[in-house]
């Protein structure tokens, strides 16, 4: 397998940190990065896939029907603009045709003129019937069409609920042991802080994050609960703020 080479700036205290990481776990630095890369994808690649899947096999299914029914509704209003351009010509045909009788001395030509009108009359009374019948047709085509958008909607929705389960519940399994991974490495840096109680430490990192996820997606922030500082919200803007104040408040 041919591999190529990309490029990764960092600083060197980082490239130290990696390499010291590579050098305990007993691989290379660039096994290490690959794996990180690799565990990193991974996290949600089974939600991402199964979303791919799901919107595939739904469109599948009802791109025919949607196709065949767009074709059938354009076929009708193509139709529609048919006999409405032809009313319009008739009309405008008829209307001539009176301008010119009411100015026509000659009986004889007269008569002729008010014969044709007649005639294009009847025309047009038999043809509206047929103009609404079109009309009435594409407005039947267009509610069908609006009715397979929403059972497409449905069946897309349902198919997620039904994944849901076999997505969230790798993800959270794995958000759960990032959240007890996190916490036993921060322990004993919380135990140190004597003046707070551990529930409040944790708080106070519970609100900095949220306000972090909260800059990165909504959907984030309400599954952290939507906490919100009671007060000095500045003070969870920003690490600086944040730090300045928990030592101010904590620190021995």
């Amino acid at each position: 397998m041919d591999l190529e080479q990309v490029g990764v700036r960092v600083t060197e205290e980082e490239k130290t940190a990696w390499q010291s990481a590579a050098e305990r776990l007993g691989i290379t630095l660039s096994d290490l990065v690959r794996e990180s890369v690799r565990a990193y994808l991974g996290k949600t690649r089974l939600a991402w896939e199964t979303l791919e899947k799901i919107q595939n096999e739904v469109e599948e299914e009802y791109a025919p029907k949607l196709k065949s029914l767009e074709e059938e509704l354009a076929a009708a209003k193509e139709r529609v603009d048919n006999f409405s351009s032809y009313l319009r010509r008739l009309e405008a045909t008829i209307l001539e045709l009176e301008r010119k009788a009411d100015a026509e001395s000659d009986p004889e030509a007269f008569g002729k003129l008010i014969d044709e009108i007649g005639r294009l009359r009847a025309v047009r009374e038999q043809t509206l019937p047929k103009a609404e019948q079109a009309t009435k047709r594409v407005n039947e085509l267009e509610k069908a069409q609006k009715e397979l958008l929403k059972e497409k909607e449905k069946a897309y929705k349902t198919a997620l609920q039904k994944a849901f389960p076999s997505v969230a519940e790798p993800l959270l399994e794995r958000l759960a042991l990032d959240v007890c991974e996190v916490t036993e490495a921060l322990s004993p840096f919380l135990a140190a802080h004597e003046r707070a109680t551990l529930y409040e430490m944790l708080s106070w990192l519970r609100i900095r994050t949220a306000m972090v996820a909260k800059e990165k997606s909504a959907n984030a922030w309400l599954f952290l609960g939507k906490p919100q500082p009671l007060y000095y919200q500045e003070n969870y803007s920003t690490w600086e703020g944040f730090w300045s104040n928990l030592w101010r408040r904590f620190a021995l």
